[in-house]
């Protein structure tokens, strides 16, 4: 057979063994481990292809991707050596890499001259030819790389544990025969002329496979047996086809004297057949007689129980605890597969890796049996022997209970079953299969599983307890929003209706005035026309008073904008003058210029006037009085001051005033009464703008109102 068919062959193995380990194994330095023997696979295949070709420029062609190939193939080396070294990427590493994208430019816009110098091609063998003198510093280069991903792998030797540098020495052995043979066999002696062995630098490969297999096998090298023994399977079964495709093609051929249409159609459904219904079987068959080497492991017994230690104390959410817990076993005991059971949830874990929520449990004979069962660990392949020693003819509860557990590990495929128990409650139940090596289960095993189970009671507990704890938190918290909305319904509701109370008084009141004011005309005693109208007055206000707190309540941001608060500040004390002008009032202002703020300007206007009409309101009687309004900057706030020295309020009703209908009955001044909610839409307007307000006063001399408000700049 020529041997450029087998590599060919090897390079198909590569690629899938690439692929396999790029998808299964999650971890940097396995991707550029995979990416190695994936560019690898690629340079064998194109330099296959070269050596049976027998036209020149397709020779050429394959020779210029044959080199693009093998460059990639040594950066990815050198970065796993990186990587695997744990080492940070230095200025010179990104020097290789733009030399390395500079020759892979060249390697296809050179001209042909410079990468074969001269070429012959031969009917029965591989084309031989002088390289030109890119080879010369392709050499150098690979060379070169190569050489830094050694001294990565060396350097860092000593700093490793004893497993990885027994990792490291047989990968870097494998590497250098690999290398050595590839550059020796498919650059040294092209260079020199000699092309007669380029078929032996592909081949060398098979020193890396072999000594990073061992690596991979005895040394856990990116624990990644499962790949290999895939990766090996698959090869096994890819040969099957094409050993089946071949040989039908040579028996019809000789059948039918020829390789016809027909021949070829007839192979074509024979390969098919043998595909469906042979690769199965096989794949069974090879993964059953792989899996007692590749799996045939030893675990350190210490370390594994601390493993499992840490994980049960560190993980509160179930899910993460089964899901954790899984992985942990199924690395340490390797089972064909591995159930985690939470009886009291229906829950079961699966080696899959999914989570489900099953309709029927354990059922209640099942559970007993292994609550009553004097061992937390229950061997499946025991049961026959418990239960031949039980006396004859007995049907009681044990022997029920011990059918069930033997019926469902035949359902389940079960060998061994590991009892979590809090006292006499079963918490959960961890089920495995048999081992993928065909061992049995040691007495090591049966007592790590024991200890798990005792350490695993106690997190099973607490995670369940979390999980109801967490359920009632989110319970609670849907009634809050519930709660929640419903009160705002209620008060939408409420401001609705008063709304409605509001406009529905206004056209009645307006009436009633209208015809007081006509039998103003016709009446001579105004006395008591003049309460009617005040009283009126006083109603239309409050009206007026309800309607604007309801649409501060509803109004949104939409009037906004930014303005000088000084200016508007300046205005109205301008328009406080002109109101208590016959009053007999001095209103005074201590304005800081240039404060603006962003807010409605309307609404702070009407702020500043309701606080105004608050003091002229409760002046002393018969006294000069002064108001007061003062501005400044603190900080990222402005301060704005309404003071005046009226009659004050007592410190009992300062923590209310601002509550909605809440009105001061003074008793020294009955006359002085309000509707109870120009300081509520005081408050609603400075919190809608950001801010705060607060009153201070003394029953006698006076209040200070104090309004906060952020600047434009915070």
């Amino acid at each position: 057979m020529d041997p450029n068919y087998i590599l060919i062959i090897l390079a198909f193995c590569s690629v899938i063994w690439a692929i396999i380990l790029c998808f299964r194994v999650k971890s940097i330095e396995a991707y550029f481990f995979s990416a190695f023997i994936f560019f690898t696979g690629l340079w064998i295949l194109v330099l296959g292809m070269s050596n049976l070709s027998r036209d020149a420029d397709r020779v050429i062609f394959l020779t210029r991707f044959c080199n693009i190939f093998g460059i990639l193939l040594f950066l990815s080396l050198m970065f796993f050596s990186s990587a695997f070294s744990e080492r940070k990427r230095i200025i010179f590493e990104n020097v290789i890499i733009v030399v390395s994208l500079i020759f892979i430019f060249l390697s296809f816009i050179l001209p042909n001259n410079e990468i074969y110098k001269s070429i012959i091609i031969y009917s029965d063998k591989p084309a031989e030819g002088v390289l030109g003198s890119f080879y010369i510093y392709y050499c150098l280069l690979v060379l070169t790389i190569f050489g830094v991903s050694i001294y990565y792998f060396i350097t860092s030797y000593r700093g490793f544990a004893v497993k990885k540098r027994l990792q490291i020495k047989y990968l870097v052995f494998g590497l250098f025969l690999f290398i050595f043979g590839a550059v020796f066999f498919d650059v040294v002696l092209p260079i020199l002329g000699k092309e007669q062995l380029l078929s032996l630098g592909p081949l060398s490969f098979l020193f890396f496979v072999i000594f990073a297999s061992y690596a991979i096998i005895r040394h856990q090298l990116l624990d990644i047996k499962i790949v290999i023994q895939r990766g090996l399977i698959y090869s096994v079964l890819f040969s099957f086809v094409a050993v089946v495709y071949i040989l039908g093609v040579l028996i019809l051929g000789l059948i039918f004297q020829g390789i016809t249409n027909l021949t070829m159609i007839i192979v074509g459904l024979l390969t098919t057949g043998a595909g469906i219904y042979g690769i199965p079987p096989l794949d069974r068959f090879f993964r059953r007689a792989t899996d007692r080497f590749f799996f045939k492991d030893k675990y350190d017994y210490s370390e594994a129980i601390y493993e499992l230690s840490e994980i049960l104390n560190k993980n509160l959410n179930l899910s993460a605890l089964l899901q954790k817990i899984t992985d942990k076993l199924l690395e340490i005991l390797r089972p064909e597969s591995l159930y985690i059971i939470v009886p009291g949830q229906n829950l079961i874990f699966s080696h899959d890796k999914i989570i489900r929520k099953t309709k029927v449990g354990l059922s209640a004979e099942l559970t007993r049996a292994i609550e009553i069962h004097p061992d937390t660990v229950l061997v499946i392949s025991d049961i026959p022997q418990e239960l031949d020693a039980l006396p004859k003819g007995e049907t009681g509860e044990r022997r029920r209970s011990l059918e069930q557990a033997l019926s469902f590990g035949a359902d389940y495929g079960i060998e061994m079953a590991i009892a979590i128990k809090s006292g006499t409650h079963l918490s959960g139940l961890v089920a495995l299969g048999k081992k993928l090596s065909g061992d049995y289960y040691t007495s090591e095993d049966i007592n790590l599983l024991k200890t798990f189970a005792c350490q695993a009671a106690v997190a099973f507990e607490n995670a369940q307890l979390y999980e109801k704890v967490k359920n009632h938190s989110k319970e609670l918290e849907k009634k809050v929003v519930e709660r929640t909305e419903n009160i705002k319904s209620l008060q939408e509701e409420q401001r609705q209706m008063m709304m409605e109370i509001a406009h529905g008084l206004q056209t009645p009141l307006t009436i009633i005035r209208g015809e007081l004011s006509l039998l103003n005309n016709q009446i001579k005693d105004k006395k008591e026309i003049g309460r009617l109208e005040h009283n009126i007055d006083h109603i239309s206000r409050f009206i007026y008073d309800m309607l604007r707190l309801v649409r501060q309540e509803r109004d949104g941001e939409e009037r906004k904008t930014v303005f000088s608060l000084s200016e508007l500040l300046e205005e109205s004390i301008d328009n406080i003058k002109i109101i208590t002008e016959d009053k007999n009032i001095d209103v005074a202002g201590n304005i800081e210029p240039d404060i603006d703020i962003f807010g409605d300007k309307s609404e702070i206007e009407e702020l500043l006037m309701n606080l105004a009409s608050n003091s002229l309101k409760f002046m002393k009687p018969g006294q000069r009085g002064k108001i007061i309004l003062d501005l400044y900057r603190k900080g990222k706030e402005a301060v704005l001051i309404v003071a005046d020295d009226g009659i004050g309020i007592d410190k009992k009703h300062i923590s209310h005033i601002f509550e909605k209908m809440y009105r001061i009955s003074n008793e020294s001044f009955p006359d002085k009464k309000g509707t109870g909610l120009g300081l509520a839409i005081c408050k609603k307007i400075v919190e809608k703008h950001g801010g705060a307000i607060r009153a201070e006063s003394r029953l006698g001399q006076g209040t200070k109102f104090i309004i906060e408000l952020p600047t434009r700049s915070s």
